[in-house]
């Protein structure tokens, strides 16, 4: 009896510790349980100009070992004082749960740091012919590593570096500074060219409330004499479609900031991939890349897909002795930082893909790097792609990103021709006379969402293209239901033959998924593969301008980014070609003179003929592995 006592009581007291142990592994991770395992230190890092870059650390208490570093910087600003930066207990958890010490940097002239803030600087020090003692974000980069390493003493000697979009640009920069401490980075849609295909421009055709509403909020210099922005200024949006189609013109734009924000004087006195741009696309510098580099991209990203899809072309061509590796799931922008595993309507399957990216793809292969006294056997592959349609993860030794490049995966082609009454087959027309017109009135652009907003919805990405079908000034063709699935990767190759009434129009293309009618929820969906746009004077180059001689049949071939889907059997292939996406992108006056400086009255209706006869066929080719 007195033993049962005492059995009774030992397994209370298991029990408890059970309990204690369970509420401790439950404890949730939050600037509270941040405070109670780490001590920040704000610190005003010299730089080898003499400007100071105030940067935020997060030491862990434990003492026990010492612990890699882990780098984000930024134009936005981060937590100040006692605040905490949330991204500790959200994208970063796994580093935070492992010890590293976290470091997050305004850059120079944003937030509380010194200097003068410049938008996507040119790697002034890596220039042909630069001044001695340059600067720009791989130098910062570079001395503020070296200073970490000096002054830290719980460091292992080990620095990766991260961040997303233009903090992605800040981290691919970082790692072109060759300093030898830098282990790895993550650019995570990385910004690589504001002019051909990123944030503000895509095909040469300005995104023009993206481009309006972030260099409003974003660009504008400090006020003078404080460390402080200029804020915004209010625009008094209600609906996009109508606010934008009041101003006209790009010139009633630029009076509304009055030289107030000198990105958007840019934009408007670069039309055309200039050397002002091609300075500023920091590719051209991707040669022998030290660090190892893991570049990360979401297939619905409205932003910065080109970037991710470029960055890895350029490194995996120019520096293949570099261990570069890519993963591209199903998101918006930023997705994979998230929790959400659907946009719009679609969804991403049972499995959280964002935490499973954060677990399995991103963390081990940081960790590998940054810890090496771990001796961590690396088993994944150079290529982790998300194929919606099916809604699974391939692992692949090369992407079809590369298609058609050395290295390249074993690819096969399927062309589909647009055809006579909206069909589209693998037929080559037999037709020798065949079009299709539509009138592109600049009055009446067709909008780029069927839901007008203040703000874009990120889920325009994944939006039901069928209202926009029954537009005039939209032609829509489509396969007749797919005999069986088809898997199709890489980028998509759009030629079109087209005579226009005017000398320039822009050509929209979207790549459509169009479900059966036995769909359930989804029933006649038609869901967006691939969206994207050439203006059409750029058809030949975006360094210089090609008039179109009206009524003549040109050439318009367009290279839609990667894509990863399968059509399923019973499905249909659809594309919709389009002269407007409006105010997603500007209005073309549909006349080749300059944009910026056009007047209402030059602004004219453009009668568009897309050709799909023998002679002039117009085709969408898609990649297959083989």
């Amino acid at each position: 009896m007195q033993n049962s006592k005492y059995r009774l009581i030992a397994v209370v007291f298991l029990l408890l510790g059970w309990i204690g142990v369970s509420r401790c592994l439950a404890q949730e991770l939050d600037a509270t349980w941040v405070n109670s395992h780490y001590d920040k230190r704000e610190i005003f890092v010299p730089m080898r100009d003499g400007v100071n870059l105030y940067t935020a650390i997060y030491v862990p208490k434990e003492t026990n070992r010492r612990h890699p570093i882990l780098m984000m910087r930024t134009p936005y600003g981060i937590a100040y004082g006692s605040q905490i930066d949330s991204r500790l207990w959200g994208a970063l958890s796994a580093y935070v749960k492992d010890d590293y010490i976290l470091v997050m940097q305004d850059v120079r002239g944003k937030g509380r740091s010194e200097g003068t803030f410049e938008d996507i600087r040119p790697l002034y020090s890596m220039m042909k012919g630069h001044l001695k003692g340059a600067t720009d974000e791989a130098t910062d980069t570079y001395d503020t590593i070296d200073w970490l390493l000096h002054h830290l003493k719980s460091n292992n000697g080990c620095v990766g570096l991260w961040g997303s979009s233009y903090c992605g640009f800040y981290a691919m920069q970082g790692a072109l500074c060759g300093h030898p401490a830098l282990k790895c980075a993550v650019p995570q849609a990385p910004v690589v060219s504001w002019f051909l295909g990123d944030d503000f421009h895509h095909g040469g055709a300005l995104m023009l409330r993206d481009a309006y509403s972030f260099t409003n909020r974003h660009c504008r210099p400090r006020i003078q004499g404080s460390m402080q922005d200029s804020p915004g200024k209010d625009l008094g949006i209600a609906d996009e479609y109508q606010y934008y189609l009041r101003q006209q013109t790009l010139s009633q734009l630029t009076e509304q900031f009055g030289g107030e924000v000198p990105m958007w004087d840019s934009l408007m006195a670069h039309p055309t991939h200039d050397a002002w741009w091609k300075a500023r696309d920091y590719r051209q510098y991707c040669h022998k890349v030290k660090p190892a580099i893991l570049v990360v991209g979401g297939l619905w990203d409205a932003e910065d897909y080109y970037g991710t899809c470029q960055l890895y072309r350029a490194l995996r061509t120019q520096s293949p002795q570099t261990d570069v590796r890519l993963a591209i799931g199903p998101w918006r922008h930023g997705g994979w930082q998230g929790q959400s595993n659907s946009l719009g309507m679609y969804n991403f399957g049972e499995q959280n893909q964002a935490a499973y990216y954060r677990k399995q793809i991103e963390y081990p292969f940081v960790r590998q790097y940054l810890q090496p006294e771990l001796k961590l056997r690396d088993s994944m592959t150079r290529v982790q792609q998300f194929v919606t349609g099916i809604n699974r993860w391939m692992q692949l030794k090369e992407s079809p990103i590369l298609y058609g490049e050395n290295g390249a995966p074993s690819m096969s082609v399927i062309t589909y021709y647009l055809q006579d009454k909206g069909q589209m087959s693998t037929h080559n027309p037999d037709e020798l006379s065949s079009s299709s017109s539509y009138i592109s009135d600049p009055s009446h652009p067709v909008p780029y969402t069927a839901m007008p907003a203040a703000h874009r919805s990120a889920a325009m990405m994944t939006e039901d293209q069928r209202p926009f079908a029954t537009r005039p000034d939209v032609l829509s063709f489509a396969t007749s239901p797919l005999g069986k699935d088809l898997v199709f990767m890489g980028p998509v190759q759009v030629k079109i033959n087209a005579a226009i009434s005017t000398t320039d129009a822009d050509f929209v293309v979207k790549i459509l998924d169009i479900y059966p009618d036995s769909a359930g929820q989804m029933a006649a969906y038609q869901l967006p593969v691939r969206m994207d746009v050439l203006r059409g004077r750029f058809r030949n180059g975006f360094d210089h301008e090609s008039s179109f001689v009206p009524g003549k049949i040109s050439e318009v071939n367009i290279t839609l980014q990667n894509i990863a889907h399968v059509f399923r059997q019973g499905h249909r292939i659809g594309i919709q070609i389009q002269s407007s996406w409006f105010p997603l992108i500007d209005i073309n006056p549909q006349q080749c003179i300059n944009i910026a400086t056009a007047k209402p009255t030059d602004f004219m209706p453009a009668h568009v003929t897309i050709y799909h006869q023998r002679d002039a066929a117009s085709t969408i080719s898609f990649g297959v592995l083989k």
